[in-house]
This record gives C-alpha cells, sequence and structure tokens, in this order.
C-alpha cells in the first residue's frame, strides 16, 4: 500500500527488517530534560541503545568517542545522536530500513540530517538521498560497526587531537578511505538546538552555515514508511571542500597527496 506524505515522498506500510542497528546519545549534563525527551520518543524496541554523558567537562571528541564506542558488533551499523535532535516517529526502524538500501555501496556511512536544500531537491525528483564525500553536520550520523576501531586508530595516528569534532573526523577518514556519505531526504531528525549551542557559538551562523534541517519528516510522522529508492539513483552534492581538512592532517606524507589517491 502506497502513501502519499512529506513534500514528494512516497511511504509504504510493511517493510520487513533485515539490518540491525545499535544506537546511542552523546549527552551534555545541561540538556538533560530534552536527552529524557530524546530516549523516551525512540523505538529501542531491544536494540543496544546507550547514553554518553560528558560528565567531567571532557569535550566533545572524547564524549563521541565513548558513544562511537558503545557499539554492538553484532549490528550492521551504529547510529550517534546529538543531544539537541528532535527524532520522527519509529527512528530506528527506519534507519534500519534505510540501510538495506546501502549495501548497493558497501561501506558507505549514512546521516539522517541534512541542512541543504538539495534534499529538497532530491524530494522533488522523487528521490530519497543525496550524496557526499564528507560528512557536512554531526546530528545523527551511522557508519558500519566493521568500520569504528580502523577509523578511531585512524584518528589516534593521523588527526590532530584538537580537532574536537566526530564529523570532521569522520569527513578525514572518508576522504582517506574513498567511502560515501548518504544523506536521507527527507531528514529524520531536527536540530532544535541550532540556536543555543554549547560551543560558544550561541546565535550565530556556524561554518557550515545555520544547521536546520532543509526538511524534515516530522515529529509525528514515521520513519518506518518511508520507500528508499537504491543509492544509486542518488545525487551527487558538493558539501565543503576536501582540502578545508589539512589543518588537522598529522599523518604521514601531504594531506593533498592523501586526497590525489582517493579521486
Amino acid at each position: 500500500m502506497w502513501v502519499r506524505a512529506v513534500g514528494m515522498t512516497y511511504l509504504r506500510e510493511g517493510v520487513c527488517n533485515h539490518m540491525k542497528l545499535s544506537a546511542a546519545i552523546m549527552a551534555h549534563p545541561a540538556r538533560k530534560d530534552h536527552v529524557d525527551s530524546m530516549v523516551e520518543a525512540l523505538d529501542v524496541n531491544g536494540r543496544k541503545f546507550t547514553v554518553t554523558w560528558d560528565e567531567h567537562g571532557e569535550g566533545l571528541w572524547a564524549n563521541a568517542r565513548q558513544a562511537w564506542m558503545s557499539y554492538d558488533p553484532a549490528a550492521d551499523y551504529h547510529l550517534v545522536l546529538q543531544d539537541d535532535v528532535l527524532p520522527c516517529r519509529d527512528l530506528l526502524a527506519g534507519t534500519e530500513n534505510a540501510i538495506e538500501m546501502l549495501a548497493g555501496d558497501p561501506g558507505s556511512c549514512l546521516s539522517l540530517f541534512c541542512g541543504y536544500k538539495d534534499t529538497e531537491h532530491a524530494i522533488n525528483d522523487y528521490k530519497t538521498w543525496v550524496w557526499s564525500k564528507v560528512a557536512a553536520s554531526a546530528q545523527a550520523l551511522a557508519i558500519p560497526t566493521d568500520a569504528i576501531d580502523d577509523w578511531l586508530d585512524w584518528c589516534d595516528v593521523n588527526v590532530d587531537p584538537l580537532c574536537f569534532t566526530d564529523d570532521y573526523r569522520l569527513s578525514m577518514y572518508m576522504l582517506a578511505t574513498n567511502r560515501k556519505m548518504y544523506y536521507t531526504a527527507p531528514s529524520l531528525v531536527e536540530h532544535v538546538g541550532h540556536d543555543r549551542s554549547l560551543l560558544g557559538q550561541i546565535g550565530k551562523k556556524q561554518i557550515w552555515g545555520v544547521r536546520m534541517a532543509s526538511v524534515f519528516l516530522g515529529e509525528d510522522s514515521s520513519a518506518s514508511e518511508i520507500d528508499w529508492d537504491p543509492v544509486n539513483n542518488a545525487r551527487r552534492v558538493a558539501f565543503g571542500n576536501g582540502y578545508f581538512y589539512e589543518k588537522w592532517y598529522m599523518g604521514p606524507g601531504k594531506w593533498s597527496d592523501v586526497l590525489k589517491e582517493q579521486k
């Protein structure tokens, strides 16, 4: 049964899950009330689910690393949510449906959030994906569990410890290992904390612009009903420049050479 829903996206009923997902929220104590509401809204239903807290002020990367390390080894993908997002209904089940499509591009990563109009254009073209070579934001990222340890080890060797965001670090790893990031169209989470960042950027435009979803599925709409098209139908978009990350690279050789090897 097909149902017309948000924008030009089509939904269906009765999707069967085969991929397995684990999930975590990387949280700051200042947002405890919102985190509690997120946990209540998520369809955990027996999946391994963790909330990691930055209780000692160790910073973003330390907490992000905890969240990524909390993955379930038996899961195919691990999802890490920021503590200031609003999920749609059935977020985890819908994400499992989405990663079924990523089997067409093994090793690829997934973002459930996009603040650029490219996703709106995709929906208008009856598509459910766009892709890029980098992570344009960190609101809701999922990567294959069999890549997580390798990514974290790679960061220890190749990334400046002062690089504090996991989306920058993941982008560098993706560029170095020739992986793609697929963005859902529409976004399955909304960034409700975009105007009250804990990074000292309150009320300011951030590097990639104000981070609200271009098209959000909606708090009361179910991600489990989206009929995802194959990722090979996705349009490529350019989110940033690979050379942006050069200042964080401390591995062997030059970052420019790393980029050239993967072209």
